[in-house]
């Protein structure tokens, strides 16, 4: 049995994948960007992308239910094969790029437990999605449900027949393929390989992101979301240091800006990126780009405003949980002690001054001024973020060891590097995680390892190398960062089979679910809700919610509110 099951687990697997690859090639179009002339990780980016603003869109009038679910994969497959047989060459070039990547990966796909947080509210927020169409005051069935994310709703278009909910999970290691996709291009797949600090960059984010960001388990909605924004600034220094525009490569940065910002709202701060692009543009073609490009532009609009009115029906703000953009007279929005209260946690907890079982005795005394600073450090600092500092030099030590052994001469730079701007908003940003949310998962990874891994790319781009020596360098650190990431995770999984605890891998290759007990409540005669008995949500029935909800009925929606708001 667990043999059929982990077959059928890897076909939905793969069939999800050549899904997510046609939508992409689809949104490629919609957005008038050549997809010959881009790379697949990012096709597979946008894919990723299209399918979560077409998840907010339907949900508005339909749950994501087997047929709806269906329907739109069969588009993502029959999309695909439109594009594979009108240009073979495109995905002979690229397909076993893919396949290779994807086998080597696989792995990390299998996992008994999920993060922290999927039982709490993860898994519950997509099954409401795929039992029921859009409700109004959805943050009031859980307060945690305030904080959507695009990933629940990608998530919920992976529900079908036999597989379920058992590949909600598996998100993030798509956004890590493609990712791999991306950067082995630069310094592995790529013929023409030179000792150029971007190629380096890449061989240092993709080693990191392999060996530090190898537990699926780990991701939740940050990590990520993370893996994106360096991909982004990646980008970012290419461009600016290339000679020429690439409209494709300015097109595709501001689509993932736009859609990292719907993974989590301290992204929003990447929004600062638009400048370097819009400054290239100019720099290039002054306004052609601007006028030739009014119909992507106003997709983009589009669709960052449909992540705004879901969030509105949501929440009752546009960016919850900053509270002056909520509007607080709806009968739907949280209090305002409820939102400041909830903003405020966010800070205490990134800040360590509160963990599952413990809180400091003066909260809002704690986050003012430097006066976390001293706890961060001994319960935070010495424990998650020189764990990750000592990955970081690690891979920078195994990368000098394999350039020294092989260096024929140290030069100076005689190419200008075009960075110091970009760097310097690195700095400003790292500042402000650092002042407002120092917790690595919160956006701090990505800001660690670009302002560490730009100088060291730089440094060891002086060193000459032959052309054959450097192949095999590159090819020695694609061997050794995928045996340590497989490794790793062989460890993991045979630790779950020997776990004594709830969550030992019983059900192979499906993660544990537990079968929650729970009170079936009708309100006013009309609509039914599912109360959990002293646990959390997990697969319960939707709307799960909290006990002492309200509801009322808007034409064939549902609008929740708490008995704390307004009547």
């Amino acid at each position: 049995m667990a043999i059929l099951n982990t077959l059928i687990f890897l076909s939905y697997y793969l069939l999800f994948l050549f899904s997510i690859l046609g939508y992409g090639l689809l949104f490629c179009n919609l957005l008038t960007v050549n997809f010959k002339k881009t790379n697949l990780g990012l096709v597979g980016l946008l894919g990723v992308c299209f399918l979560s603003f077409i998840s907010y869109f339907t949900n508005l009038f339909l749950p994501h239910n087997y047929i709806h679910n269906s329907i739109v994969h069969f588009v993502g497959i029959f999309s695909l094969l439109f594009f594979f047989f009108r240009d073979k060459f495109y995905f002979k070039k690229n397909l076993y790029k893919l396949f290779l990547i994807t086998f080597v990966l696989i792995v990390g796909l299998f996992l008994s437990k999920n993060n922290e947080d999927f039982p709490y509210y993860h898994l519950s927020y997509a099954i409401n999605l795929v039992e029921t169409n859009a409700i109004i005051g959805f943050g009031n069935l859980n307060s945690a449900y305030r904080t959507s994310s695009s990933l629940f709703y990608f998530n919920s278009l992976l529900y079908l027949p036999y597989i379920k909910y058992y590949l909600f999970h598996s998100s993030g290691i798509y956004i890590l393929t493609f990712a791999n996709l991306i950067l082995l291009e630069r310094f592995f797949f790529n013929k023409v390989i030179t000792n150029n600090f971007l190629i380096l960059l890449s061989a240092l984010i993709f080693s990191f992101i392999n060996l530090v960001f190898n537990r699926l388990a780990e991701y939740g909605t940050d990590r990520a979301g993370q893996i994106i924004v360096m991909i982004i600034f990646f980008y970012l220094l290419s461009i600016l240091n290339s000679k020429k525009f690439e409209i494709n490569d300015n097109k595709i940065i501001l689509v993932l800006l736009i859609y990292v910002v719907t993974l989590k709202a301290y992204f929003v701060v990447y929004l600062s990126l638009v400048v370097f692009v819009f400054y290239n543009a100019f720099k290039f073609l002054k306004f052609k780009f601007f006028i030739n490009n009014i119909s992507f532009f106003n997709t983009l609009f589009l669709l960052f405003s449909l992540f705004i009115f879901i969030n509105f029906l949501n929440s009752g703000c546009l960016f919850y949980p900053l509270k002056f953009t909520c509007f607080e007279n709806l009968i739907w929005t949280p209090t305002v002690d409820s939102i400041v209260s909830h903003s405020k946690w966010f800070e205490l907890w990134s800040k360590a001054g509160a963990t599952p079982d413990f809180r400091v005795s003066n909260p809002d005394n704690y986050v003012q001024f430097l006066n976390w600073v001293p706890n961060w450090f001994e319960k935070y600092f010495f424990f998650k973020v020189t764990d990750t500092l000592l990955s970081i030099f690690s891979i920078f030590i195994v990368f000098l060891f394999l350039f020294i052994i092989r260096k024929k001469k140290f030069l100076k730079i005689k190419k200008k590097i075009i960075f110091k701007s970009l760097y310097c908003l690195i700095v400003i940003l790292f500042f402000i995680w650092f002042f407002k949310h120092p917790d690595l998962r919160y956006g701090g990874y990505e800001l660690v390892v670009l302002l560490l891994y730009i100088p060291v790319s730089i440094y060891l781009s002086r060193f000459i190398i032959k052309k054959d020596h450097l192949n095999k360098i590159y090819l020695t650190i694609f061997i050794l960062v995928f045996t340590i990431y497989n490794f790793k995770n062989i460890t993991r999984i045979y630790s779950e089979f020997n776990r004594t605890d709830r969550y030992q891998y019983n059900n192979f290759p499906f993660f544990y679910v537990e079968n929650v007990s729970y009170e079936k409540v009708m309100i006013n005669n009309e609509v039914v809700i599912y109360e959990p008995i002293k646990n959390n949500c997990w697969a319960t029935p939707a709307p799960c919610v909290d006990r002492g909800i309200k509801v009322k009925k808007f034409t064939f929606f549902n609008i929740f509110y708490s008995k704390d708001n307004k009547n």
